[in-house]
């Protein structure tokens, strides 16, 4: 912003980019809530019975293992929500 009241436009979409750590994010915050255990059915069960989609087929698991990772600040030139924090979480595809 100038001197002169400018401001500064970005041309961006609506939303906010979590994707590099969103299993991260999520564990964290369900941690901190005292609902770990509720994570895995909120992940992938809870959102297809609200929208009465038939259960998803599980072809792969994601494993999270209680090891920090740090948000990357940028992905492919876009700013990540909270990049160059820390979470005590990693995720893995297996």
């Amino acid at each position: 912003m100038s001197d002169k009241g400018e401001v500064q436009v970005f041309q961006a979409h609506a939303g906010v980019f979590t994707a590099p750590r969103l299993a991260s994010q999520l564990a964290a915050i369900f941690e901190e809530a005292g609902h770990l255990d509720k994570l895995g059915k909120f992940c992938s069960e809870y959102g297809a019975q609200f929208l009465r989609l038939p259960p998803p087929r599980r072809q792969r698991r994601l494993v999270l293992s209680r090891e920090a990772t740090t948000v990357p600040v940028v992905v492919n030139n876009v700013v990540v929500f909270n990049g160059g924090t820390t979470l005590p979480w990693s995720a893995a595809w297996e």
